[in-house]
């Protein structure tokens, strides 16, 4: 029902571990680039080539890193976009979640390396966002 509905369902998740990447990476495109701040089309490109034999550069070396936040968002599939989308060492992402089934599953990223990215839970380590002493 779901594909009858939308047939943007067939894409499913890519190279991504869930749509909701793939969601991410086209909301970052309808609106130029402003959510992963990529505006160079060459630079964009050569990060993250589309041609299997074109190797990856890193142009963006020795611009200031790129941070960004993601809350309630387990399992993260917007933040295993915006660090394959960064590429390479420009990028670390923080994100507060619930734990439990919908926690953030970083041993899923396929397309980027979770290790620019910190899972935080607050004191209660539950991540609920709701207990303002998660929020201290």
């Amino acid at each position: 029902a779901r594909a009858r509905a939308n047939p943007y369902e067939t894409i499913k998740s890519g190279i991504f571990q869930n749509r909701a990447a793939m969601k991410t990476a086209n909301l970052d495109r309808i609106f130029g680039w402003r959510l992963s701040q990529e505006f160079d089309d060459t630079v964009r490109g050569s990060k993250n080539p589309f041609k299997e034999h074109q190797e990856r550069k890193n142009d963006s070396r020795h611009q200031s890193a790129f941070y960004f936040v993601d809350v309630c968002a387990g399992p993260g599939g917007f933040s295993e976009y915006m660090l394959w989308r960064k590429a390479f060492y420009n990028a670390k992402g923080f994100g507060f979640t619930l734990k439990g089934p919908d926690d953030f599953k970083l041993w899923k990223f396929k397309a980027a390396s979770s290790a620019y990215f910190d899972p935080f839970y607050g004191k209660n380590e539950d991540g609920n966002i709701m207990a303002p002493e998660n929020l201290e």
